[in-house]
């Protein structure tokens, strides 16, 4: 499947269902649907969620976009690594962090994390070389994010 076979059959799919949502509740089911990932490593998993913090989108793509970073975040975490989510409000935009303390990503990579089918072999070298490529796993995080008119970074 060539990239723009793939967006175009994806497209019709991502049609957004925005409604008012409650932050921590997407955030609180994005962490039990990734979390079969981080308990089989014994990641210790914090979510710090500002109380109360209202957004406009689509339950299931902002989730979408919160399982992949956790996700990725488990996948390069090792055993007994610690994964963090937070949520604060900034002005009248809700900013969500996903941190861990895993290998981490060289700085010439971060510009194309996001991007379709990035292959990066930045990541550090202790990472075994099969665990270096991405799918498209990066850019569904992206685009997620872009439809609900905020950016993935």
């Amino acid at each position: 499947m060539t990239c723009s076979t793939w967006s175009e059959s994806t497209a019709a799919a991502w049609k957004l269902r925005p409604e008012t949502l409650e932050l921590s509740a997407v955030l609180n089911r994005a962490v039990e649907a990734a979390q079969s990932l981080m308990a089989d490593k014994q990641h210790h998993v914090t979510v710090d969620a500002e109380p109360a913090l209202p957004v406009r989108g689509d339950a299931a793509r902002l989730q979408q976009v919160f399982v992949n970073l956790l996700s990725n975040a488990a996948k390069y975490t090792g055993e007994g690594g610690r994964i963090r989510v937070s949520a604060r409000r900034r002005g009248d935009e809700a900013v969500v962090s996903v941190s861990d303390n895993g290998i981490g990503l060289a700085p010439e990579v971060l510009p194309r994390v996001f991007d379709l089918f990035h292959a990066s072999p930045y990541l550090h070298r202790s990472c075994p070389r099969r665990a270096r490529h991405r799918a498209h796993g990066g850019e569904v995080t992206r685009r997620n994010a872009r439809r609900h008119h905020r950016r993935a970074k």
